[in-house]
This record gives C-alpha cells, sequence and structure tokens, in this order.
C-alpha cells in the first residue's frame, strides 16, 4: 500500500501467492478486503494549511457500484465536491475530495471550510453556475472560471479515473466511497509532495497509532 503508487484493489491482494504454499493464496478475498478498509480508515483526509492562494472547487460526478434489494450491482452517479489549492507557479499543493448528498450553501460551506481548514481567505475559483454564488455574496475573494476552466480540477478528476478503473476496474461502492476517496486523495497529495516511499510508510504508520482500531462491524457498517 505504500510502496506501490496506485496501491492494490482486495482482488489483487487476494490473488497474491503464498510464499510458503505453492499451491494457495496468500489471503483470502475476505481478509484482504477487511486490512485494505482498516488501512484506508487512517489515510482520512487532513485539512489543507490555512494560506493565500488560488483554489479551484468545483461539484462532479462520479460513477460508483449500488446494491439493490436483491444484491444485484448496478451503477449510479453520486456527486463529489472538487477543491484544489494551487502553488504559485500554478503547479497541484493538495487536494480534497468529498462526498456530498446536495448542493444547498451550508453543505457547500462546511466543507469548504473543512477542506481549508477553518479559514478561507484563498481566491476561490468555480465553474459557471449557481452553487457557488453565495461566495461573493458572503464577500469571499470569488472569481467564475470560464474559457480555459478548472485545469488544476480537471487534473485530478482524470487522475481519479484512471486510478478508478486501473487500480479498482471501476468497481468502487457508494457505501464506502470515503474511504476510497481518502486513499486517493492521501496518495496525490503525497506525490504532489515528492514522498518516498519510506516517507509514505512512517506517515501510515503514525496516523495507525493515533487511530482508534475498528473491527469487522465497523468497517461493513462503513464506520472505517
Amino acid at each position: 500500500m505504500s510502496e506501490t503508487p496506485s496501491g492494490i484493489s482486495a482482488s489483487g491482494l487476494a490473488k497474491l501467492p503464498d510464499p510458503d504454499e505453492d499451491e494457495r493464496n496468500l489471503v483470502s478475498y475476505k481478509t484482504a478486503w477487511l486490512l485494505l478498509h482498516k488501512i484506508r480508515g487512517v489515510m482520512q483526509q487532513i485539512p489543507g494549511p490555512p494560506t493565500y492562494g488560488r483554489v479551484e472547487v468545483s461539484i462532479e460526478n462520479l460513477e460508483v457500484v449500488e446494491l439493490n434489494q436483491f444484491g444485484r450491482q448496478g451503477k449510479k452517479a453520486v456527486q463529489v465536491l472538487v477543491v484544489v489549492k494551487e502553488r504559485a507557479d500554478g503547479s497541484t499543493e493538495w487536494a480534497c475530495l468529498r462526498q456530498i448528498r446536495d448542493r444547498e450553501p451550508e453543505t457547500l460551506q462546511r466543507c469548504l471550510m473543512e477542506a481549508l481548514g477553518g479559514v478561507m481567505r484563498e481566491e476561490i475559483w468555480s465553474s459557471p453556475g449557481s452553487e457557488f454564488d453565495w461566495l461573493g455574496e458572503a464577500e469571499y475573494r470569488h472569481r467564475t472560471a470560464t474559457e480555459l476552466g478548472l485545469l488544476s480540477v480537471n487534473r485530478v478528476l482524470g487522475e481519479l479515473r484512471v486510478w478508478q478503473v486501473g487500480t479498482h476496474w471501476g468497481e468502487m461502492s457508494e457505501k464506502h466511497l470515503g474511504a476510497y476517496l481518502d486513499e486517493f486523495v492521501f496518495r496525490f497529495n503525497h506525490r504532489c509532495r515528492k514522498s518516498t516511499p519510506k516517507e509514505v510508510f512512517d506517515d501510515l504508520v503514525q496516523r495507525a497509532l493515533h487511530g482508534e482500531p475498528k473491527t469487522f462491524q465497523d468497517v461493513v457498517r462503513g464506520e472505517a
């Protein structure tokens, strides 16, 4: 999980051979799924530092897997708030992605405040539309992107969709979407900081030491 840039899916982990016994796998799928979700549980997104600069925000649709009452899989689109902070040279400093249930100003403001560490001093750029009109009304430094669009948001979305298909074969469930978004952001932000595998591993260990233990039932309920 710390050495590979894209991580590994539960199916991929369950297929790894046992080094001691050639004819059996290292772990079962259930064990692999639980282990990976416990690791994702300590990858929770940390608010960015409250610094000045340009921030891009957008609400995007992400396709996820949904189980119906008969246990059959279907596809549905969910709304994700994408927040990306840029450095002075235009490169990406960090990203934050959160699933949202609605587009009400109260919801968007709370998610933005959480992403920006509770201080909205940045210049906030959004796509054209009425969802973020309240930024100007609340006297935040709001700008609307036009011709060039939101380049940093598009970059993050592109990497997210490649990661979703390449690592998880597009099979990210709505119930555990928050955990998958946490893992993607954890990896993306470490790449932005050019972290080494050891630094990624050390960060995971430190988070695990300070985190709360989770049971299998916690993970199944989506509480990890």
